[in-house]
């Protein structure tokens, strides 16, 4: 499995506008993945039907970062 940092860069993909995953955020730790975090989830996937977010990719099945 690739390291945080690696995996960051060449899948989730951090300001590459609409191919980057739109399940990446931060937290207090630094990258983290909301895919598969119920409520957070949602509200990703709501702004994006609404068409407000620019990183609309799904990029993998997601990971804990």
């Amino acid at each position: 499995m690739q390291n945080t940092s690696t995996h960051v860069t060449t899948v989730c993909r951090p300001g590459a506008g609409a191919e980057t995953c739109r399940f990446l955020a931060m937290d207090g730790y630094g990258w983290a993945c909301a895919r598969g975090n119920g409520d957070l989830e949602a509200y990703i996937e709501e702004q994006m039907k609404r068409a407000l977010m620019t990183a609309t990719g799904a990029n993998c099945s997601g990971r804990k970062l």
